[in-house]
């Protein structure tokens, strides 16, 4: 039962960690995690969590306690409690910095920037693409239906044998120019080794 005691203890002072790497998981553009990734990225996530009420905490003065001797009929004291509370706050904090970071792909552009690397990290040529706020309209060729499609990308799947893609303002022309309809919205759904893309200039910046 002590040990027990003593696990329900580190479980809920994992918990910011959790919540960080639940974030993360959830609006991060990334490959989906394992199981096993996930528990090791939520406990460094924890682990950075703490170490910034930590520093936060020299910062003004405050003792910091985490975890300390409690009886047996106390899973975790007031004291303790606090310092989970005001750690949930920085994970929820710390994980929308870190969508920031990820998504813009920060740490990589910075990389590239000093010349440290040429590589996109984890993600593929299609995320690195799509993930560059440079890079709204396209034409897409479907050669096995003769159909262009022209629009603004609204949204995008992550990385699979699909390619799947969400356009406003979409205009349709068969392979020789020739525009067929116009829809305000439309949803793509192409096989990774079937699809063309194109990015020209905005219409706008065509007719100047």
């Amino acid at each position: 039962m002590k040990i027990d005691f003593f696990l329900l203890q580190i479980a809920i002072l994992l918990l910011p960690g959790f919540l960080w790497a639940k974030i993360d998981i959830d609006f991060a553009k990334r490959r989906k995690s394992s199981e096993n990734q996930f528990v090791i990225r939520a406990f460094v996530f924890g682990v950075f969590t703490y170490f910034i009420e930590f520093v936060i905490f020299k910062i003004f003065n405050q003792s910091f306690i985490l975890m300390s001797e409690t009886d047996k009929t106390t899973i975790i004291n007031n004291r303790v409690l606090q310092e989970l509370l005001w750690a949930i706050v920085i994970a929820s904090i710390s994980s929308i910095i870190w969508l920031y970071v990820k998504n813009y792909k920060l740490i990589t552009r910075f990389l590239q920037t000093i010349r440290a690397t040429n590589r996109y990290a984890d993600e593929d040529v299609w995320d690195f693409v799509f993930n560059s706020d440079k890079m709204q309209y396209v034409h897409i060729k479907d050669y096995d239906k003769q159909i262009i499609y022209s629009g603004t990308i609204q949204a995008f799947s992550e990385v699979n044998d699909i390619r799947e893609l969400f356009l406003l303002d979409v205009k349709t022309y068969d392979l020789a120019g020739i525009e067929l309809y116009n829809a305000p919205y439309m949803y793509i759904s192409l096989p990774i080794d079937s699809i063309v893309i194109e990015f020209p200039q905005y219409p706008d910046e065509q007719e100047e």
